[in-house]
């Protein structure tokens, strides 16, 4: 886990890196849709790298930011000077936070309540998609009767002895040499890079764990005349 902790902070470096100069490409006025979604995914792939190792301050802060980016993605919110200040103030503070985490050095609590405070100037009172579709979901908690006679002799049987139960498992090395082998098939769904995913972070993630071996299947890839650059023709 720690190898892989390791990686994670070396392939945000990779991220803010795309952020950085995809932040100057739109202050240069390359404003165009792919531009925007490289600084979204970069933003995005930390969020969801940071959320399994539970780096909840820096899933909270690119959370808020990559929120602001799908309003600029979606053409709701404009691009000026002044979004554009504080989306690289942001981008500062990401950095700042992915060092704080992977140093596990105090919070500057103070610098990320004003920069969140930054962003949610950008949302009004419109709720994010998200947070719109959690209010649509109406969860009741159903109880459950049973009628359990634990104490009767009738079901005395249901429940085996100890005695029953098979031995444990042999862990003696003479018997843990075991290499054992996964078949992964990875088809990605149409909108997989409109959510700002990178499958070359899963694979390289992957290939952290043990030998891997990637065959790329080419089979549903279209002539380049009918070839959408935006959706994932491999697998």
């Amino acid at each position: 886990m720690a190898e892989i902790r390791a990686s994670f902070f070396i392939e945000c470096e990779e991220l803010l890196e795309a952020l950085q100069d995809g932040l100057q490409m739109m202050d240069d006025g390359e404003d165009d849709p792919e531009t925007i979604n490289i600084v979204f995914r970069a933003v995005h792939s930390i969020k969801g790298g940071a959320g399994a190792f539970g780096l909840e301050a820096l899933v909270r802060f690119a959370h808020r930011y990559e929120t602001v980016l799908d309003e600029v993605r979606a053409g709701r919110l404009q691009i000026d000077p002044d979004a554009l200040k504080v989306f690289f103030q942001a981008a500062d503070h990401l950095s700042d936070l992915v060092r704080i985490s992977r140093d596990q050095a105090p919070l500057p609590e103070e610098e990320t309540v004003h920069l969140l405070e930054a962003l949610d100037s950008f949302l009004g009172d419109t709720p994010s998609q998200e947070e719109a579709a959690e209010e649509d979901i109406d969860f009741q908690p159903m109880g459950l009767a049973l009628d359990l006679d634990l104490n009767g002799e009738e079901d005395s049987d249901a429940f085996p002895s100890l005695d029953d139960l098979p031995p444990p498992p042999d862990f003696s090395a003479e018997n843990t040499a075991i290499t054992e082998t996964y078949t992964i098939v990875f088809t990605p769904k149409a909108e997989l890079f409109e959510t700002g995913n990178e499958p070359s972070l899963l694979l390289r993630n992957l290939g952290e764990l043990g030998e891997a071996q990637v065959v790329c299947d080419t089979s549903e890839l279209p002539d380049l005349a009918e070839l959408t650059p935006e959706l994932p023709h491999l697998s």
